[in-house]
């Protein structure tokens, strides 16, 4: 299997939630990104990733890529998403430094 600094590198995942810098999370044991529906089996392949009940690999399959960074509410929706008080306080930290306008 591949580690999760080689799957991070992958042009055909770009980085999200806990793998976002911005994110500001120590993630090292964790990957989450998204990539093209179309890039998904050979990834898999290619990674010898495999579904698993308790994974560290998440992928958000989506028709195109995003492209490199992400936007700040994907990150944020992916935090929430892992329904976990740090990733959860982490994305209200997020928001409360989001500059609203108008």
């Amino acid at each position: 299997m591949a580690d999760i600094a080689e799957i991070a590198a992958d042009s055909r995942v770009v980085a999200s939630g806990v793998s976002d810098p911005r994110a500001g999370l120590s993630a090292a044991g964790e990957f989450e990104g998204y990539i093209a529906a179309a890039d998904l089996d050979a990834f898999l392949r290619e990674n010898l990733l495999v579904e698993s009940a308790s994974p560290n690999i998440r992928l958000h399959v989506v028709a195109d890529r995003p492209s490199e960074p992400v936007g700040l509410g994907l990150v944020i929706g992916d935090l929430v998403d892992w329904s976990r008080p740090r990733e959860s306080g982490r994305a209200l930290e997020l928001l409360k430094g989001i500059e609203w306008c108008c």
